[in-house]
C-alpha cells in the first residue's frame, strides 16, 4: 500500500520528470530499450558480469532528441541510470551520492558489461529527481569526466581481479576488508560450486 504521503512524492517526481526537457526526451524516446539485462564475462579475470540497465537510448537521427542532446552523434548511446536525492545539483549529487553509494563503481561496471557485449562504449548518465527541504521538487542531469570514468574502469577491474582471486582460494576478499571481517565463501559462490 501506498500512503498518501508517498504518493504526492511520486506524483512531484514524476511532474519534475515531465518538466525537463532532456529527462523527459530520454524516458519517453521511442527507440529506448527499457530494463534491459546484458550478461557476459570480463575477459581479463573471467568473472562473470551482469548489468540490468535501467534505460539503453540509441540515437537513430530524431530530430527533437537532437535538439535536446546536440552533440549525439548517429549510433550514439547513453545508459541513464535514474535515481532520486536529496542533493539540489549535480555537482552536490557527484560528491555527495555518486561517492557515498558508490554509484561511480557501478556506472563503470554498466559501461564495461555494454561495451564488452556490444563492441561500444556508451555515455552513461544518472537522470536524478530530488525533493528539497522545502517540498519542492527538481530533476537534472549528472555525469562524471572522462578521467573519472577511467579511475572508475580501473577500480572495477582490479574488484573484478581481487574476486577471481579470492575464488580461487575460496575466500572472499571485499573491498572493504580493512573495515569489515574477511569470510569463507559459501560453497555455491565459490568457482565451479565445490
Amino acid at each position: 500500500l501506498v500512503t498518501l504521503g508517498q504518493y504526492e512524492v511520486a506524483e512531484g517526481l514524476a511532474k519534475a520528470a515531465r518538466e525537463d526537457n532532456v529527462m523527459s526526451h530520454l524516458l519517453n524516446y521511442q527507440g529506448a530499450m527499457r530494463e534491459v539485462s546484458a550478461f557476459t564475462a570480463d575477459p581479463q579475470s573471467g568473472q562473470k558480469i551482469k548489468a540490468r540497465f535501467d534505460l539503453v537510448c540509441r540515437y537513430d537521427g530524431d530530430p527533437d532528441l537532437l535538439k535536446q542532446i546536440p552533440d549525439w552523434k548517429s549510433g550514439d548511446v547513453i545508459i541513464p541510470d535514474i535515481k532520486t536525492s536529496e542533493s539540489q545539483s549535480p555537482e552536490q549529487f557527484i560528491v555527495r551520492d555518486v561517492v557515498n553509494f558508490g554509484y561511480w563503481i557501478s556506472g563503470a561496471l554498466y559501461r564495461k558489461v555494454f561495451s564488452l557485449v556490444t563492441g561500444y562504449m556508451p555515455r552513461f548518465w544518472w537522470l536524478v529527481l530530488a525533493k528539497d527541504k522545502d517540498g519542492d521538487f527538481h530533476s537534472y542531469v549528472a555525469t562524471l569526466h572522462d578521467d573519472d570514468w577511467m579511475a572508475a574502469a580501473l577500480e572495477v577491474d582490479q574488484q573484478l581481479m581481487d574476486l577471481a582471486r579470492s575464488n580461487l582460494g575460496g575466500k572472499f576478499i571485499s573491498p572493504f576488508a580493512n573495515r569489515v571481517n574477511i569470510g569463507r565463501l559459501p560453497h555455491y559462490l565459490r568457482s565451479g560450486g565445490k
